[in-house]
């Protein structure tokens, strides 16, 4: 959603909108002794397609790295997201920027891939970079880009928090301030808020004063 520049009001409407869509249980899945054997034989518990079509339609087709001669005003920010190989055991980061190799030394050996095809059409839209990150197992099948038949997990497979690949990515991106600690590292995270979450609860000094 970034990537498309939209404010932060139309990203929330357009996650609530995507969420309503994507997570479609499959067929008699909400029978219990069924759920199970459903997703051992299709290696997903939600429908693997309304989730790739919702995604093709908030983004269209536009590609995540370079314009290809179009005019585009996303590429000025930098953007990249994380996935797994189809194994689970590399994470890679798929980003609408190119940089410099850098030290690999700095990182331990194949911790991670940078992934930049030699030709366009091996590349991504924004929606395959969307689908490759969200492909988490037993949740959605796993994603298969159509033009290198390569196929994807979820990142949180490999680094659920991805703090330190991108601290990694911006020391390459930025070198002349690699050395010097950014003015501001926000890590959000699926969490909760804790007043909300209180808010919600009730109230248990109450509880036990009426139970007595």
């Amino acid at each position: 959603m970034v990537a498309k520049a939209w404010s932060l009001r139309r990203c929330s409407d357009k996650f609530r909108k995507l969420c309503s869509t994507a997570f479609t249980p499959r067929m008699l899945h909400n029978i219990p002794f069924l759920r199970h054997l459903i997703t051992l034989r299709l290696a997903s518990k939600y429908s693997t397609g309304p989730l790739r079509e919702t995604l093709t339609r908030e983004f269209g087709q536009e590609h995540l790295f370079g314009n290809y001669g179009e005019r585009s005003s996303y590429l000025n920010t930098k953007v990249a997201v994380t996935a797994t190989d189809k194994t689970g055991s590399k994470a890679i980061v798929i980003a609408n920027y190119s940089r410099p190799e850098g030290d690999k030394k700095r990182l331990r050996p194949a911790e991670y891939e940078f992934l930049r095809p030699d030709r366009p059409k091996f590349g991504f839209s924004i929606a395959d970079a969307a689908a490759a990150t969200s492909a988490a197992p037993s949740f959605f099948k796993p994603f298969e880009h159509a033009h290198t038949y390569r196929t994807y997990l979820d990142g949180a497979l490999y680094h659920n928090n991805p703090v330190r690949l991108m601290n990694h990515e911006r020391k390459l991106l930025w070198p002349d301030v690699a050395g010097q600690d950014p003015d501001l590292f926000l890590s959000i995270g699926t969490s909760q808020n804790k007043a909300d979450v209180q808010a919600g609860q009730p109230d248990a000094t109450a509880m036990a004063s009426e139970s007595k």
